[in-house]
């Protein structure tokens, strides 16, 4: 179902921005690129083709808001699929103001049990595809001299976690490679940022048994799962003007899980 609000506050009146939200046909990619169509957003969605049934839908619900939304399936680890993503939304649109690293995966076990496979899958697809969008977006936001590029992480990348050191390494890769381009950059306008998220109630974190959550739930003050929702509000604020004196900054939204 869409995001159903009155009115769009004023002060995220992002009309006529333009958006790529990477893995966007669900989870919090999905809540993403709802969130930013309906503040005025024209969202480029990215999914596989196994989810184009659903990247679709969300495609429909932004074309509900009044705005416009196209589909770009592909390997996100792969260049040549960051190319056309970045090459399609630049067609159809003109221009990229924001870029939302969200794709990502899981792939757990324990360290001296992973294989390369394992440790790799997760590395391209949470960090090299990142790297790969990011490096052709900034082409075209550096003739725009501005733009907002959101990094989607995790606190597995600031604390660790057992049975997830290819995932963990991921996420602080990511935090990493916000903050190298936020030094790049910052003169030339373009802004990096990245969330760290806790346990979010999305199909990533539903095989989690309830020990593996009252551990989370342990270390955070509010007890409970982010919702989507709460993670696309945050995305909204860094892909507004209302965060334009932020950049290199990793934000948590965790519960309060990671206090620092």
């Amino acid at each position: 179902m869409p995001i159903i609000e009155r009115s769009p506050h004023k002060e995220f009146d992002l009309s006529g921005k333009v958006a790529i939200v990477t893995g966007s046909s669900r989870g919090i990619g999905r809540a993403i690129a709802l969130k930013l169509g309906f503040y005025g957003v024209n969202v480029v969605i990215n999914s596989t083709d196994k989810s184009i049934p659903q990247a679709e839908e969300v495609k429909s619900s932004i074309e509900g808001f009044g705005r416009k939304a196209i589909v770009v399936t592909g390997n996100i680890c792969e260049e040549e699929t960051a190319k056309n993503i970045v090459s399609r939304t630049i067609s159809e649109f003109g221009r990229i103001d924001i870029l939302v690293n969200n794709a990502g995966i899981r792939n757990d076990g324990l360290l001296i049990k992973m294989t390369l496979d394992q440790w790799q899958s997760v590395i391209n697809t949470n960090l090299t595809s990142a790297f790969l969008m990011t490096r052709e977006v900034v082409i075209q936001m550096l003739k725009q001299k501005s733009g907002s590029i959101i990094y989607i992480s995790s606190i597995a990348g600031q604390i660790g976690n057992a049975g997830q050191a290819n995932y963990a390494a991921s996420k602080a890769g990511l935090e990493a490679l916000a903050k190298s381009g936020a030094a790049e950059y910052a003169k030339r306008g373009i802004r990096f940022n990245t969330l760290a998220l806790g346990l979010v109630k999305t199909d990533l974190t539903k095989d989690l048994t309830d020990k593996q959550k009252e551990v989370f739930f342990q270390l955070a003050p509010l007890k409970r799962l982010i919702t989507p929702e709460e993670v696309a509000e945050t995305v909204l604020f860094l892909a507004s003007d209302r965060s334009s004196g932020i950049t290199g900054t990793t934000i948590n939204v965790d519960g309060g899980a990671v206090r620092r």
